[in-house]
């Protein structure tokens, strides 16, 4: 079977990114084939570097949106109501905005942000 590709719009940021499969190697996963076009916030990374920033299993944008509003839901069933990142580069910054949390659930969301993504990574409001 041939190599597939899928262009990827990710919600975090405008940056158009493809990704390549091969079904041969199931082992391999999604990489990168290439970065079609880049937001203004990832306008001076690399290709590489926007795949890491944007996709990384663990440290991506994508991957601690997801972590925490996932958390939030989980501990607490309330889903976030936006969310918004600030920064340039591979270090930008997620906002989390909520409502149905109390004062102490924002908090301990924010302290499980801090020990699981990274302090200063992510912002729950």
């Amino acid at each position: 079977m041939a190599v597939s590709l899928m262009r990827y719009r990710p919600d975090t940021c405008g940056c158009v990114i493809i990704q390549a499969h091969d079904p041969a190697d199931p082992g391999a996963g999604i990489t990168l084939s290439s970065v079609e076009s880049k937001c203004v916030p990832h306008a001076a990374l690399s290709d590489a570097e926007v795949w890491d920033a944007v996709c990384h299993e663990t440290t991506g944008e994508n991957r601690k949106k997801n972590k925490i509003r996932n958390r939030i839901f989980e501990q607490w069933g309330v889903e976030i109501v936006s969310f918004s990142f600030t920064g340039t580069g591979k270090d930008r910054v997620v906002t989390i905005v909520t409502s149905g949390l109390t004062a102490n659930q924002r908090t301990a969301a924010q302290t499980w942000a801090n020990t699981n993504i990274g302090v200063g990574k992510v912002v729950i409001q």
